[in-house]
């Protein structure tokens, strides 16, 4: 019989150690902690004054950096460059520096490869995030466990407690904590879905969303860029939809949030770079011009999308019907209601949007839909897992043949 290894993966605090140093005692085999690797490291980063967030200062220290575990007295120990670090590595601050510094790609192929190396030569129990679908993808032995933010802020909070690690740290931070880690994770899965695609297809053409959930995704991007790791000189870009009768320069126009969150900040062409215009009073004509815009380009190739609490994608509403193409749409109440945090009052929320219609989404090769907070899980359910109705324009995506939903912890409880 060859090499056993058992994948435990699912969010921070939701028990995945607990349940992987059982396991691995009961079955007599290595337990592998990943993230105290990534702990680790992050103590080297900080002993050696380097900024856990330059990814170029601490690629250097990855050649001559030795990680390993070792069984002690029935407990694991991990050693850094030869010293037991196991009780260094669990304080805030390194904690914090491991966050930060397991979103360099240089330092995840590094302990990837070599935590592969661990499994190809030893019966492992491995646990973290991604276990079961980078480290050991080909692995029967999947396991995925997780809890309510709420669940796992206590359990992380009580481990504080009983280390001595409180200090002034209350349950609301720890709880806030780990729904911004949530919403880290989701934002670099979807940006890493939108990366593999500009790479793969450098010319490709992408449908872009705006709203709060993709600002992180975007974010992502922009970094992924900066260290040179994307090149979006010869991307297409057509947004899904666009307020009518507001100027391109408003603050909450789309075009606005589109040039602040991605455009300004990569090197994308701006003449490629496609929106409804907003201030074209003539709806016929302008829904026929960006028709025309997207059928000129090819159509979309990845088509990124976020879900409203009422299931429209877009701006498609529920309706009695599936819109086809490009349309001017009346708000609902309840999207303007949810849109009014972004203007002084709901009186400037304007009534009207253009959005690509159903038709046309649905044209899209692919399609990534990112959602996130509690508040969206009723609406997850209905829209992926319900009938399929134009009253929640999301439904229909249950007939597209290439979906994926990336959503944060929170957002996926209720399927």
């Amino acid at each position: 019989m060859g090499v056993i290894n058992i994948a435990i993966d699912g969010p921070s605090g939701a028990g995945k150690s607990t349940i992987a140093k059982r396991l691995a005692k009961l079955l007599k085999v290595t337990y592998v902690d990943t993230g105290a690797m990534y702990r680790a490291l992050g103590l080297k980063a900080v002993r050696l004054g380097i900024d856990p967030a330059d990814e170029e200062a601490v690629a250097p220290i990855l050649k001559d950096t030795k990680i390993f575990f070792k069984n002690i007295d029935g407990e694991q120990h991990i050693f850094l460059d030869g010293e037991d670090v196991s009780g260094l590595i669990r304080t805030e601050q390194i904690s914090n520096a491991a966050s930060v510094i397991s979103t360099h790609a240089s330092v995840r192929e590094k302990l990837v490869d070599l935590q592969r190396e661990i499994a190809r030569n030893t019966d492992t129990i491995m646990d973290g995030r991604d276990i079961g679908t980078v480290v050991l993808p080909n692995t029967p032995y999947k396991f995925y466990v997780t809890a309510s933010p709420e669940v796992r802020a206590r359990r992380r909070y009580l481990e504080y407690e009983q280390k001595g690690m409180l200090g002034d740290i209350t349950y609301e931070q720890v709880l806030e904590e780990i729904k911004a880690r949530d919403y880290r994770d989701m934002s670099r899965k979807a940006a890493n879905i939108i990366s593999a695609q500009v790479i793969m297809k450098p010319n490709c053409v992408l449908g872009l969303a705006t709203g709060s959930t993709p600002i992180g995704t975007y974010e992502q991007l922009v970094e992924w860029y900066r260290k040179g790791d994307l090149d979006f000189s010869e991307v297409t870009s057509v947004n899904l939809d666009e307020y009518k009768g507001l100027p391109r320069e408003n603050d909450q126009s789309y075009y606005y949030f589109m040039n602040e969150h991605l455009f300004r900040h990569v090197n994308i062409d701006m003449n490629r770079t496609y929106l409804p215009d907003g201030m074209n009073m003539d709806s016929a004509a302008e829904c026929a011009r960006y028709n025309q815009i997207i059928h000129d380009v090819g159509g979309v190739d990845l088509q990124l999308l976020g879900l409203g609490h009422n299931g429209h994608i877009g701006f498609n509403e529920p309706n009695n019907a599936f819109e086809k193409e490009t349309h001017c749409v009346d708000l609902t109440e309840s999207t303007i209601e949810a849109n009014k945090r972004f203007f002084a009052s709901a009186d400037e929320v304007p009534r009207q949007a253009y959005t690509m219609g159903i038709k046309t989404i649905m044209q899209a090769r692919k399609i990534l839909v990112v959602v996130s907070g509690e508040d969206k899980a009723d609406i997850v359910r209905r829209a992926f897992f319900g009938p399929v109705t134009p009253e929640v324009p999301a439904s229909i995506l249950q007939m597209h043949n290439d979906v994926i939903l990336v959503g944060d912890e929170a957002a996926l409880s209720k399927i």
